[in-house]
């Protein structure tokens, strides 16, 4: 089954519609969890971007990313998920996090100098 990750906009041409298929809006965790998945894929084009000094693709993966991020809030709650499902979805936010982290490093070169600075002080 393949996910239309293009997010469509609503009637106002600002709020995204949920990633559907076959349009049907996700509810499944399976489907939910291919939008994180796709998440994490882009946020790991982004800090590859980032690594070649590429911040024209890092900004082109961010609004995909983005896009994708409103799918998964129109998705709904997670609590109902087996266990299973919630410690996957859990471990792929955390290599987004990750990947984050990376980023704003290669991004926000000082902030390295200033945490050195801050480390010796204490």
């Amino acid at each position: 089954m393949r996910l239309d990750f293009t997010a469509q906009t609503g009637p106002d041409h600002q709020t995204p519609e949920p990633v559907s298929i076959a349009g049907q809006p996700t509810t499944s965790p399976e489907d939910v969890l291919e939008i994180y998945s796709a998440i994490e894929a882009c946020s790991s084009g982004m800090l590859e971007a980032a690594r070649q000094d590429d911040w024209t693709a890092v900004a082109q993966l961010k609004s995909r990313c983005d896009r994708l991020i409103e799918s998964v809030r129109a998705a709904g709650s997670t609590e109902h998920w087996p266990r299973e499902w919630r410690n996957a979805r859990l471990r792929t936010l955390a290599r987004v996090l990750h990947n984050e982290g990376q980023l704003r490093r290669l991004a926000f070169p000082q902030a390295r100098r200033i945490d050195a600075l801050l480390a010796g002080s204490v």
